[in-house]
């Protein structure tokens, strides 16, 4: 037998490893979680990690509770990690994401129907910046209408329109 043959292959979900980062998990913090997944429970005690475990040290435990990703719950006197809670999370994400992603093709069909040209890469980014600080359509629209009514099809220019507009979700 082969000295690696001894060890658990720990299935590790690829959106997880793709988005760790874009959730606010550290390497360290995503090292930890692949091995709490290792146990295949929705929920693991504490204690159980702390005494009956080698897979951890307390320095990984004490980062794991203070990062906040995982709510604890008390049961039967023992505080409880809920290991769902980190999909729960991806899944917020990933939500956010599409509807940003929604809501820049909606801007880009508007645009394009007004000017009757197609946005380049770079006029993307500007939309795409204005959404992920928090613009919505009608904001973004509404600075889209005064720029045509002034003749500028400049998305830079719609962004400072928007921008000094003001308004955010």
């Amino acid at each position: 037998m082969k000295a690696i043959d001894k060890y658990k292959i720990i299935p590790v979900p690829k959106i997880l490893i793709e988005h760790y980062k874009n959730i606010n998990i550290s390497d360290d913090l995503l090292l930890t979680i692949i091995k709490l997944l290792s146990f295949e429970m929705n929920q693991i005690s504490i204690s159980k990690l702390l005494i009956d475990n080698n897979l951890f040290n307390r320095d990984e435990i004490a980062n794991l509770l203070a990062s906040g990703i995982f709510p604890l719950k008390v049961k039967d006197g023992d505080q409880i990690i809920e290991l769902n809670s980190i999909y729960e999370r991806l899944e917020s994400y990933l939500n956010k994401e599409q509807e940003n992603h929604d809501l820049l093709t909606q801007v880009s069909d508007f645009f394009r129907d007004l000017y009757k040209r197609n946005l380049n890469l770079e006029d993307m980014k500007i939309f795409e910046s204005l959404i992920e600080e928090g613009y919505d359509f009608d904001d973004i629209s509404i600075a889209i209408k005064l720029a045509y009514t002034n003749k500028v099809d400049n998305p830079s220019y719609i962004e400072k329109i928007t921008k000094q507009n003001g308004k955010k979700v």
